[in-house]
């Protein structure tokens, strides 16, 4: 019994993990620059909305010890961007979103996106 309460325990300790933030919302029509902090498990913030045909400066900062990845895939499944973030440093992407639809992105290294690494690009209609 005390293990199928532990095994409870984290299945629900690993869904809550993976909960989007509320989106930060970016302005229409420009190019704009956002920071995202990648730490042990988190993105923060990890939902962003913008309209098509806009343009993403990321800044991913990596505020953790270990080694992360940011990796950007398109609505279709394909990957624009991947990048890997050594710990305390930063790197900078540019992304274009031509189409409407849910870009995903995550971390790549073993179990990080399990545990809750992930967020996504919410680009609507002009």
């Amino acid at each position: 019994m005390r293990i199928v309460s532990v095994i409870l325990v984290l299945a629900l300790a690993l869904a809550a993990c993976a909960k989007l933030q509320k989106p930060v919302l970016l302005t229409k029509g420009q190019e704009n620059s956002v920071t995202v902090k990648a730490s042990n498990f988190d993105f923060t913030p990890n939902h962003f909305e913008t309209h098509q045909g806009a343009t993403i400066v990321f800044t991913i900062e990596n505020v953790s010890g270990s080694n992360h990845n940011f990796t950007l895939k398109d609505p279709e499944g394909k990957i624009l961007q991947s990048v890997d973030v050594a710990p305390q440093k930063s790197v900078k992407i540019r992304a274009a979103f031509p189409r409407a639809g849910v870009y995903p992105f995550y971390c790549n290294r073993t179990f990080h996106r399990t545990m809750g690494m992930e967020g996504q690009v919410t680009v609507v209609s002009k």
